[in-house]
């Protein structure tokens, strides 16, 4: 049986380079022009037929479409075994010189944007009794 990984910021960075693995794959990000890209190459790197990838153009803050992304993924491959949340942003900056908007958008997609992804995963997850979560961070987290 082949596994399901769902990554996302999968159109780049971490998450893409994760992808690259075998299984099923989804990788969800914002802009649906570089996961097509992001896909293409992931499938171009795997070796032999280990799975397939699904994309979804997904903002990882609004809950309704990670829900949706989640079930959708789910249904095509089953509960993920292993979920990668490597979705995030970074502003460069001063502090003092930075608006306040900035800081809740960081707050919106780096931190709201993994725990709505756990929200929709972890209850399968615990159903099935199995499965693996990797949290990734970066100097902005």
């Amino acid at each position: 049986m082949t596994s399901h990984v769902l990554i996302t910021g999968g159109s780049s960075g971490i998450g893409w380079e994760t992808a690259k693995r075998g299984a099923n794959i989804t990788i969800m990000a914002r802009r649906a022009d570089l996961l097509e890209e992001a896909r293409a190459e992931i499938d171009a790197v795997r070796a032999g037929p280990v799975g397939e990838t699904a994309t979804f153009s997904v903002d990882v803050a609004a809950l309704d479409q990670v829900d949706a992304a989640c079930a959708e993924a789910e249904s095509k491959f089953g509960v993920a075994d292993v979920v990668v949340t490597s979705a995030g942003i970074a502003i460069p900056g001063y502090f003092e010189d930075l608006p306040l908007d900035n800081f809740r958008d960081h707050m919106e997609i780096n931190y709201f944007g993994t725990v709505n992804v756990l929200k929709a995963v972890l209850p399968a997850m615990r159903s099935r009794g199995d499965g693996h979560v990797a949290l990734v961070s970066s100097g902005a987290g």
